[in-house]
């Protein structure tokens, strides 16, 4: 059985989940489609759920049928926070991953252009991001690429060691990729 996994983005159409054994490599499509069609990322709950982003929505998908469910039809979406950036509508989440020293599901909301993205904290019951997560009033962090040389605004995905609970980012932009630390309390980063 697979103990990792990857979502095939099919850039329009239907995703696909992908099951990987980490002892041998070998890998195998799970079901037919996931039914999403813009997941950009994916998180391992410890002990749990696989949880993934698609676009503006949270949901899980089924790891024997590849399916994706959304957490909370009622309110699908990840809503909306304030910042230094002001107030922001959390449309494009693309990476997320579980700390497993908290538990905490942390999330990467994509903005266009030369503007920094957006470090959140999604609650994986309701979908929405978690309020305040970051202090009175602030619901997300700018992460620090705009000052980086060379910048490279996207954060593409994000890992949190189980070792120290450092949480660290794919910063990308004009093809080129860094390995980042992300500063949770300011949005720092180091390469």
């Amino acid at each position: 059985a697979p103990d990792c996994f990857t979502v095939a983005d099919e850039g329009g159409s239907e995703d696909q989940l992908v099951g990987i054994d980490r002892a041998t490599g070998a890998s195998s499509v799970i079901g037919s489609g996931t039914g999403g069609q813009d997941l950009e990322g994916i998180a391992m709950q410890p002990g749990g759920m696989l949880y993934a982003a698609d676009g503006d929505r949270l949901g899980v998908i089924d790891r024997t049928t590849g399916t994706f469910v959304l957490v909370n039809p009622g309110a699908p979406t990840f809503g909306s926070g304030d910042g230094a950036a002001g107030t922001v509508t959390f449309d494009e989440v693309d990476g997320l991953a579980f700390d497993p020293f908290t538990g905490r599901l942390l999330g990467v909301h994509r903005r266009d252009g030369a503007q920094e993205d957006l470090l959140v904290e999604i609650d994986p019951a309701t979908g929405k991001v978690v309020a305040d997560a970051f202090g009175a009033g602030t619901d997300y962090v700018a992460v620090g690429t705009r000052s980086a040389s060379p910048r490279r605004n996207d954060i593409d995905d994000l890992a949190v060691s189980p070792l120290d609970g450092r949480i660290f980012g794919v910063a990308n932009g004009g093809g080129a990729d860094r390995l980042v630390e992300i500063d949770p309390a300011t949005g720092a980063v180091t390469d």
